[in-house]
């Protein structure tokens, strides 16, 4: 019986097509930057059906606006896929992730854990000793990048003032090593 092989522009474009795994990229990683005012639409944009479906809280424009700081993006090809904010909760050496949002069409492909990853790195650099989220939904999502549940009295006092029952969100932390890696390199990090 004969084999046949696809001639080489079938076999350029299965390969374009199917081999690319984007959660591998080291490109992906260096793609996530500090999101600007520019980017309060596209963050609006890639939030809007979690926060009518109750997964994330409603921000308005004007929130974004004053929170930007705390926001990251993640680009493909000049277009925004992902977003998420980082908050830091200096009193006790932790941080906040919050508004994890990833583009449906880049859903199950691992962006929102290297979102995480960068995040929780640059939650290490400020001496963070712990990362936290509120979750309504994705517990177990948290508990697979390592993540524990906690009790709310384990908030930090700011945050545990600001809860809303109402929700009833879970606390999901995760202790932060004392060693940042990056691009391969490994730097030690001082815990206070």
């Amino acid at each position: 019986m004969p084999c046949l092989t696809p001639s080489p522009n079938i076999q350029r474009l299965l390969s374009e097509c199917y081999s690319y795994d984007i959660s591998h990229s080291s490109n992906i990683y260096r793609s996530i930057r500090p999101a600007t005012i520019d980017d309060i639409d596209n963050i609006a944009t890639l939030i809007s059906p979690l926060e009518s479906s109750g997964i994330l809280i409603h921000r308005t424009q004007d929130q974004l606006r004053e929170e930007i700081i705390n926001f990251y993006v993640l680009e493909i090809d000049d277009n925004v896929i992902a977003c998420a904010a980082l908050y830091y909760h200096g009193s006790d050496y932790s941080a906040e992730l919050a508004c994890l949002a990833v583009h449906p069409k880049f859903q199950n492909m691992g962006i929102g854990r290297i979102i995480l990853q960068r995040l929780t790195t640059l939650a290490r650099k400020r001496q963070c000793v712990r990362v936290f989220a509120l979750t309504t939904q994705a517990r177990y999502w948290f508990e697979a990048q390592g993540f524990v549940y906690q009790d709310i009295a384990t908030l930090p006092k700011i945050k545990l003032e600001s809860y809303n029952f109402e929700r009833n969100s879970m606390v999901m932390k995760k202790k932060l090593s004392q060693f940042v890696f990056e691009d391969t390199t490994l730097t030690k990090q001082l815990i206070i």
